[in-house]
């Protein structure tokens, strides 16, 4: 029996544990793809060099294969000397790679995975790469079909196969919004994302990440989302960031028989290499020149080993980034690696934040770090404007006072208690005024207005930003604002931004964000009750 369990989330992404009768696996995780009929890196070495859990092979190619279907009996697991978690492909890639019928029927690739008794296996999809709406509507509704074809002639008594319905739709996303909500209704426990591999083969990035996010949101949470032939570690950690669980790839022998190497940020060709920027156990061993005098079929395993370290590092590193809360952090240092991937991520975070932040978690183990106008995009950001305007309650004060977050960063600042001991002792000399006159807020160029009260909860206490401010960030505290004096100035008879001259000093370093009080609606204008001062004084005189 296969179980699939939420360990965290972050994000659409999620650290979830896969539970078979061959073991459990972590995800996020990759499935390397291993061909029997051409196994550059043995099962063997998986196991020993790569501690390997889990692998894809394909059904189409072992039904193929004469001496392979004739031992189809003794189970995959024995058939490749693999006793981990095993998933099967269909053959459907096959059939869109090389253009041709595979003269074999849904029903009998089902018949021949129960025979073989993977751990998961897929249906017989049709992949949907074209432009032509209604021929890629009627790859959907056949898949739909042969996924109820699938519950009907597979075996009800092996309980430990979990059945793949694949998702597809290509690059109509209300065919994959359709098809996901479809098969989220039929009796399967997973879910894979098809014909991905065309965009990607061109770096349509955006469209991909789109595809995932549609399929994420429509498709019943509770199963895994597996993201079909994405295999560069520069789109892992986004691609889980929008939802993505399970990836299989061929890519790190693919493109080591292309003599490519590799990175978390790019690939090179091993040609253009002097060093290697990596210390993996190939290229602790290997210099460049090394590998490009060896025979092609040892360079060419060489590299293919590589890259399969790479790709699982990065896999570790994401699932590591989920665990300790910092997801976000790396997927905004990864998608600097290519403009696609910025293109990718700023558009779909723009499409998808509202519905992002409803299943972000609320709290977090580690810092906010700004790295970026997407940053203000993050669910922390939208889910603290929502609660502002919507559910918080400024408490019974006559004066509202904001004080600027680079001085004031936390209520253990010195500076925070050096000047508001200052203007506490100024309110203690005017009669008829007393501490509880007066609301302390927060100015956030992250965040806009924190209300004390709430200054040493997360994120507001644990959010780090650069000093080099964007004059954009001037409207984003500035719309916060508008949008809080709007909802609560008649609680307050005076509102006073102070900037201390302390701040100002630094403007060779930095232009701290300013508050455009001209954005604020005329009729709160002529109230004349919102001032901006730069020193102590000015307050006092305020104030009296």
């Amino acid at each position: 029996m296969s179980i699939f369990e939420l360990i965290r989330a972050s994000g659409l992404g999620r650290l979830g544990k896969l539970i078979t009768s061959n073991g459990t696996v972590y995800t996020p995780e990759l499935m390397p793809v291993f061909n029997p009929n051409k196994p550059l890196i043995s099962t063997k070495e998986l196991i020993k060099e790569f501690k390997i859990k889990i692998l894809i092979t394909n059904a189409y190619i072992i039904y193929r294969t004469p001496h392979l279907k004739s031992e189809a009996e003794k189970g995959i697991h024995n058939l490749i000397e693999f006793p981990g978690v095993i998933m099967l492909d269909s053959g459907a890639y096959q059939a869109w790679m090389y253009k041709k019928d595979l003269s074999v029927s849904n029903k009998e690739i089902i018949e021949f995975q129960d025979l073989l008794r993977p751990n998961i296996a897929t249906i017989l999809d049709i992949f949907t790469d074209t432009d032509d709406y209604e021929t890629a509507k009627k790859g959907v509704i056949e898949t739909i079909n042969r996924a109820k074809e699938c519950i009907k002639v597979r075996d009800q008594d092996n309980q430990d196969i979990l059945w793949a319905a694949p998702i597809q739709g290509g690059k109509f996303l209300d065919l994959i919004e359709y098809s996901a909500k479809k098969l989220s209704k039929l009796d399967f426990k997973y879910h894979p994302l098809g014909t991905l591999a065309p965009s990607l083969m061109n770096y349509e990035y955006r469209g991909v990440l789109d595809a995932i996010a549609t399929a994420k949101l429509n498709m019943n949470s509770s199963r895994p989302l597996h993201a079909f032939s994405i295999g560069h570690p520069m789109f892992f950690s986004l691609s889980v960031l929008f939802g993505s669980d399970l990836f299989d790839s061929s890519s790190y022998a693919l493109y080591a028989q292309n003599n490519r190497y590799i990175t978390t940020f790019r690939t090179f060709n091993l040609n253009d290499l002097v060093e290697f920027p990596c210390t993996c156990p190939i290229c602790s061993k290997y210099t460049p020149e090394e590998l490009k005098r060896m025979d092609k079929e040892n360079r060419i395993k060489n590299l293919a080993k590589h890259n399969l370290y790479v790709c699982l590092g990065e896999m570790k590193i994401i699932r590591e980034a989920i665990r300790r809360d910092k997801l976000w952090e790396l997927v905004q240092s990864r998608v600097r690696a290519h403009p696609n991937l910025i293109d990718a991520y700023f558009y779909n975070l723009m499409k998808y934040h509202k519905k992002i932040e409803i299943y972000d978690t609320l709290t977090k183990r580690t810092a906010f770090f700004y790295s970026g106008l997407d940053s203000l995009l993050r669910p922390e950001v939208l889910r603290h404007k929502k609660w502002l305007i919507d559910r918080y309650s400024p408490p019974s004060a006559s004066i509202l006072i904001i004080l600027i977050d680079i001085i004031f960063r936390t209520l253990e600042s010195k500076y925070f208690k050096v000047w508001t001991e200052k203007i506490k002792g100024i309110i203690y000399n005017i009669n008829n005024l007393s501490e509880k006159d007066i609301h302390f807020c927060i100015l956030s160029p992250i965040f806009g207005i924190i209300p004390i009260e709430i200054a040493e909860s997360y994120p507001f206490s644990q959010y780090l930003y650069p000093n080099i401010f964007f004059e954009s960030l001037s409207d984003h505290v500035s719309s916060i604002f508008k949008d809080y004096i709007k909802a609560f100035h008649t609680n307050y008879k005076k509102i006073i931004i102070f900037y201390p001259e302390l701040t100002l000093k630094k403007k060779e370093i930095y232009k701290y964000p300013e508050i455009k009080l001209d954005t604020l609606p005329d009729d709160i204008l002529k109230e004349n009750k919102v001032y901006i001062v730069k020193n102590i004084e000015d307050i006092e005189k305020l104030l009296t």
